[in-house]
């Protein structure tokens, strides 16, 4: 299961345009014979002053689970997860050379307990060559859960653009779009996605602390459509498989205590996005 999330970007001069984003992903049955649904909904603000742009949202990130039979443990804390969601990314452009860029999001999905809010983040500089084809080099980090754990990460991205085509290399992403129309585009990706939250009753496993923590880490290759129906509408179709699907279960000290496979398989998803007083 991946979860799916993106938004357009758009130019603003003192206005305001709400984008409304849903996105709904299937994991049927894995090779461990467990499935998973996924619906993402968030709201978001894109505001533009100049060289400078800035990007609130809010949202729910919604997972429902099924396990098979016969599991060792209670999975009745992991079966239905509603992980509410808040943050804002923002952007400057120092000249038409360079871009400095970043994000920070705060989520629950417990309780409104302040100890059990997880805080992730990013930062990235981004420098844009002047050459015959369009070149970018973009280096950064982040705090964030792609590999299962919450933890510092390098990210990096080489992006160029020829004709139709655009390539990007890096991580946690890498990626090969091809341009159908003005209004379409096919995109093959592999990447490394995850998320990370509380649970409201904590889980006990053969160790002395019981669990507080689960991060989902995901692998997927994956191949993808976009269409926009007009400057108003779009909606986007995914096929992909997880090379790699696991749950792991943490201490309140981070120690890890049980790391469950949730088994490799084929991944669906598909997204409508929403733009308000788009003209």
């Amino acid at each position: 299961m991946v979860i799916v999330l993106a938004y357009n970007s758009f130019g603003f001069s003192q206005e305001i345009n709400p984008q409304i984003s849903f996105d709904y992903t299937l994991m049927p049955a894995t090779s461990e014979n467990i499935s998973a649904q996924l619906f993402d909904a968030s709201l978001a603000i894109p505001l533009e002053f100049g060289a400078f742009s800035i990007k609130p949202v809010v949202g729910l990130r919604n997972y429902d689970f099924e396990y098979w039979e016969g599991m060792s443990f209670n999975t009745e804390p992991v079966e239905r997860i509603h992980n509410i969601y808040s943050g804002v990314d923002i952007n400057y452009s120092l000249d038409e050379s360079w871009e400095l860029g970043g994000g920070v999001e705060v989520s629950n999905a417990s309780s409104l307990d302040a100890n059990q809010y997880v805080v992730t983040g990013n930062a990235h500089l981004k420098y844009n060559f002047d050459t015959a084809f369009p070149v970018a080099v973009e280096v950064g980090a982040l705090y964030d859960s792609p590999l299962g754990k919450l933890e510092f990460l390098p990210t990096v991205a080489l992006t160029t653009t020829y004709r139709k085509y655009q390539i990007q290399l890096g991580f946690p992403k890498s990626s090969l779009q091809y341009k159908l129309s003005e209004n379409s585009m096919l995109e093959t990706a592999y990447a490394f996605e995850g998320d990370y939250f509380h649970i409201a009753d904590e889980l006990t496993f053969n160790s002395v602390e019981p669990a507080q923590e689960v991060g989902l880490s995901q692998q997927k290759l994956s191949l993808g459509y976009t269409y926009n129906l007009d400057p108003n509408w779009s909606f986007s179709l995914s096929g992909g498989y997880l090379l790699k699907n696991e749950l792991s279960f943490y201490t309140g000290n981070d120690d890890t205590i049980y790391d469950l496979d949730l088994g490799t398989g084929p991944v669906f998803s598909t997204g409508i996005k929403f733009n308000f007083f788009n003209k």
